[in-house]
């Protein structure tokens, strides 16, 4: 991912799991500034191949 601020590569420091949202708080290589991305699975998207995958997955 890119930088907001200055447009340089991130790195992840820190990934959190909460209510079906995963939290990444990253650090810019260059101009060393911090910040969270929040990403979430939007299921409409997704075709039925990988839902299925998935329900199974989370069942194990």
């Amino acid at each position: 991912m890119r930088c907001p601020i200055c447009g340089g590569r991130t790195k992840v420091l820190d990934v959190r799991e909460k209510q079906g949202k995963m939290k990444r708080r990253r650090e810019c290589a260059d101009c060393l500034t911090r910040f969270t991305t929040e990403e979430k699975v939007v299921m409409e998207s997704l075709d039925e191949y990988l839902i299925r995958r998935l329900n199974n997955f989370r069942t194990l």
